[in-house]
């Protein structure tokens, strides 16, 4: 039996054709609400979290739902388990996809060789921003600030 570990998703935005796989997706990693929503609804900016998930599935929720539903923008974390860091996907279509190692509040975690080697590159505010996560954040909040309603699956 795998390590186990709590995972969180949280999607900001998609394409209405691609609620469904999205829901598909959700339903495969056994995620949940805390707050009730109609079976088969998607609601946008709400984390769907799962307790005892297997170690290393944020990676595959990030890259099943670039396959899947590519308009789709979210973001994807798995809590620390054991002697390992947790690890966070952040994606839109616009801007990509952005990981980091991080703590269990989806904070990104950085070496200091990776903070030095990012002070020392004459690096400008925007370079530094896209490279610790912060642009796609900033993106990602903002989608989810947009008023949008829940989306059934078709």
């Amino acid at each position: 039996m795998s390590d186990r570990t709590a995972v969180q998703l949280r999607i900001a935005a998609h394409a209405p054709e691609e609620t469904e796989a999205i829901l598909d997706l959700i339903e495969e990693y056994d995620l949940y609400l805390d707050s009730a929503a109609p079976s088969g609804t998607l609601v946008i900016g709400e984390t769907y979290q799962g307790l005892e998930v297997r170690c290393g599935s944020s990676s595959e929720i990030a890259q099943a739902l670039i396959a899947r539903a590519p308009g789709a923008a979210f973001e994807v974390w798995e809590d620390p388990a054991y002697e390992w860091l947790g690890d966070i996907y952040r994606h839109t279509p616009e801007l990509g996809l952005w990981s980091a190692e991080c703590d269990a509040n989806s904070v990104p975690l950085l070496r200091a060789d990776e903070v030095l080697a990012l002070l020392t590159s004459g690096a400008d505010r925007t370079v530094i921003e896209e490279r610790v996560g912060k642009t796609h954040e900033h993106a990602l909040e903002q989608m989810i600030a947009s008023p949008r309603p829940a989306v059934a699956a078709p």
